[in-house]
C-alpha cells in the first residue's frame, strides 16, 4: 500500500500510524475508460484520490447538454469536500482512461485525514483553486466571445500539464472540449484551425496540440 503512495503530493503526510488507525481497508481500484465512479445525486462515501489516468467531473444542465466542469489527474483527488459538507454529489465523475484510483472511507477521512493539519490544508487550498476556476467557467461561458473562449481553453488546458509544457494531449473529445470551452464542436474546430492558420498553435495528430505562441493567446483573452 506504502508504494501507491508515493509521488501523490496530499499523501506524503501519512504515516504508516496514520495507516494503523485506518478502520476502512484503503482500497485501490482501477476503473475502465469510460466507467462511472459516481453519479449525480450519489451519497459521498469515499474520497477519491487519483494514482494514474485521468477523470472528468461534469454536470448535465436542463436542456440535456453535458457540461465538463473539471479534468482532474494522478494526484488530485475529489470527494472531500463533499464528506466535509456531507452533500450527495451534484455532478459525475467518469474515467477518460484507465485510471487507478486509492479509495478512502469517510469515517477514516474524518478520523485521520482532516485531523492532519497539513492535509486539511491541501484540501482547503483546492477548495480555493477550484472556486476560481468555476468563476473562470462562467466568465468563459457567458462573458466572452467565442475566439476568446477557445483561447481561454487552450491556456486552461496547458496550465493543467503541470509540466509547463505547451504540449497538450487532451483526453476529452473535441464535443467534450467544445463543452468545457463554452461553444458547439464546430466552433470549436473552425476556431482550432482558424488559430492554426495564424501560426498560433499546431494540430497533431492524435488530438494533440501544440501551442506555439502562447503569448498571443493571452492577448486574445485579455
Amino acid at each position: 500500500m506504502r508504494k501507491e503512495f508515493y509521488n501523490i503530493n496530499l499523501l506524503e503526510y501519512i504515516s504508516d500510524d496514520d495507516l494503523d488507525k485506518f478502520t476502512h481497508k484503503v482500497e485501490i481500484k482501477e476503473v475502465k475508460k469510460g466507467e462511472i465512479i459516481f453519479r449525480y445525486n450519489d451519497q459521498a462515501e469515499y474520497m477519491y484520490i487519483i494514482v494514474d489516468g485521468f477523470i472528468k467531473i461534469s454536470m448535465y444542465l436542463t436542456d440535456g447538454r453535458e457540461q465538463v466542469l473539471y479534468t482532474y489527474s494522478k494526484g488530485d483527488f475529489v470527494g472531500a469536500h463533499n464528506l466535509l459538507t456531507d452533500e450527495n454529489y451534484q455532478y459525475e465523475a467518469k474515467a477518460l482512461k484507465k485510471t487507478k484510483l486509492i479509495y478512502i472511507h469517510k469515517s477514516d477521512f474524518f478520523n485521520v485525514m482532516i485531523k492532519n493539519n497539513k492535509i486539511l490544508i491541501k484540501i482547503l487550498g483546492q477548495s480555493f483553486k477550484r472556486i476560481r476556476r468555476s468563476e473562470e467557467l462562467i466568465d468563459r461561458l457567458v462573458g466572452l466571445n467565442a475566439d476568446m473562449k477557445v483561447a481561454k481553453l487552450l491556456l486552461d488546458l496547458a496550465e493543467e500539464t503541470k509540466e509547463g509544457n505547451l504540449l497538450i494531449k487532451p483526453h476529452l473529445t473535441r464535443e467534450e472540449l467544445g463543452s468545457y470551452s463554452g461553444v458547439v464542436r464546430e466552433t470549436l474546430s473552425r476556431k482550432l484551425s482558424y488559430f492554426e492558420d495564424l501560426g498560433l498553435i499546431k494540430l497533431l495528430p492524435k488530438g494533440e496540440i501544440l501551442i506555439q505562441n502562447i503569448e498571443a493567446l493571452r492577448k486574445i483573452v485579455n
